[in-house]
Parts: C-alpha cells; sequence; structure tokens
C-alpha cells in the first residue's frame, strides 16, 4: 500500500503514476484513459522514458509485430481496403489506421522522417486494442520534474500523489552546473530531433541554470552536427 506523498526523488513508471493519479481525479478516469494520454503525448515528443525508450524504436517493432488496425503505408502506396460482405447485400469497408513510413525497410527509417507516423500513432494509440506494446510502455519511467513540467505546459492540475520538491531561491543558491557527462547521458536517453526543444526540456526538468551554450556543445557532439564553439544564448 502506498504511503502519500511519494518522495519527489523516487521515479514512477507511467503505470504507478496511473494507479496514484486515478484516485484524485475529477472528473472521474481510469487508469487506461490515464495511460492513453499519457501515451499519445509520448509520441508527440512531449514525454521521454528515462531509461531510454525512443518513438522510432516503437515503431520499427511495430512494422515487424503489428497490431490493432495500423496499417503501414509507402508514400506513392494506395490505400489499404478491407471489404467484408454483410448478409444483406452490402459491404463493410475498414481501411485502418494507415501510418506514413519514408521506406519500406525500417532499418532506414529516421527520427524527422516518421514525425507524420509519430503523429497518427499519438492520436490513434489505444491501451484496449495494442495488447503487445501497450504494457511495454506503461513501464516508461518518468521523473517527478518531468511530470511537474508536462502537467504545466498541458495546463493541467497537479495531483497530490508525488511530493513537490522544497523551492529554492535562485538568487540565494547561484547557478547549478551539471556535469559533461550527465548532460551526455541526458540527450543519449532521448529522442528530441530539434535541439532548441530539447534544451528547453532539459533546463525545466534539471533546474540547470546558464548552461545553454554547453548544451549546445554537447548535443552537437552527441549528434555529430557542426563542430566548432557553438553560439552563445542567453
Amino acid at each position: 500500500m502506498a504511503i502519500y506523498p511519494i518522495p519527489y526523488s523516487k521515479a514512477l513508471t507511467l503505470r504507478e503514476i496511473a494507479s496514484h493519479w486515478v484516485k484524485e481525479m475529477e472528473p472521474r478516469s481510469s487508469e487506461t484513459d490515464i495511460l492513453t494520454e499519457m501515451t499519445g503525448d509520448w509520441w508527440r515528443g512531449k514525454l521521454h522514458d528515462l531509461h531510454g525508450t525512443s518513438r522510432l524504436q516503437m515503431l520499427k517493432f511495430l512494422k515487424r509485430h503489428p497490431e490493432g488496425d495500423i496499417v503501414f503505408r509507402l508514400p506513392d502506396e494506395d490505400s489499404s481496403l478491407t471489404v467484408v460482405d454483410l448478409s444483406d447485400g452490402g459491404a463493410l469497408v475498414d481501411i485502418g489506421t494507415e501510418v506514413p513510413i519514408p521506406d519500406p525497410d525500417p532499418e532506414r527509417w529516421g527520427e524527422a522522417a516518421c514525425e507524420a507516423a509519430f503523429q497518427v500513432m499519438a492520436e490513434n494509440y489505444d491501451f484496449r486494442t495494442f495488447n503487445v506494446t501497450a504494457p511495454m510502455l506503461a513501464e516508461m519511467v518518468l521523473s517527478e520534474s518531468q511530470f511537474s513540467s508536462w502537467l504545466s505546459r498541458r495546463g493541467t492540475p497537479r495531483p497530490n500523489f508525488w511530493q513537490q520538491p522544497p523551492r529554492v531561491d535562485r538568487r540565494k543558491r547561484g547557478k547549478e552546473a551539471w556535469p559533461v557527462e550527465k548532460m551526455r547521458e541526458w540527450i543519449q536517453k532521448r529522442d528530441y530531433s530539434n535541439q532548441k526543444e530539447a534544451r528547453k526540456a532539459f533546463l525545466e526538468e534539471t533546474d540547470a541554470e546558464g548552461q545553454s551554450a554547453a548544451f549546445e556543445a554537447v548535443w552537437n557532439e552527441v549528434h555529430q552536427r557542426r563542430p566548432g564553439k557553438p553560439r552563445k544564448r542567453v
């Protein structure tokens, strides 16, 4: 039995978050609905698993092990139709949920090229119908700061089951520097394709101040982008 509030230093799986959060939900919801909502924003790139599960990895898995009603379609392919003849002489036509992919070989896919596919998955992924991948995604892990930042961006009231870290006056504490090794690890575990979005999320999650330029340098190193000294940004 959980003792509330849960310490802010403890990371939780999506399944654990849903099981605690549902008790405070008004109007009432279900754990499945909460998981579906959170996973939808994970497909949109707004949440990131601390253990590093990426949208691209999961999309490749679904291509090899399709489930639900999704149908992968190349740009030059016609829509797939499933026709079921009815007893009254009519027919039921089901085109499924079409997920656009850039290439028939998943190993040639990249984050940017699959962005449209991620958005389709975000709108159509349902824990009730994806019986194989749903348990995998339910085990993704978030920190308290990730969860709180996500709620703030959505304008959703923060529940009380997870303890909030104590507030510290930034004017008194000075700047908090993150080691390059930890910064590199943070970037590698997430699948951001846009540096600006990644930097914003990093500063929100870690509360590290004055490290925009350092983050850009490490980002460039990890993604093998332009060499040299980064532009200094505020």
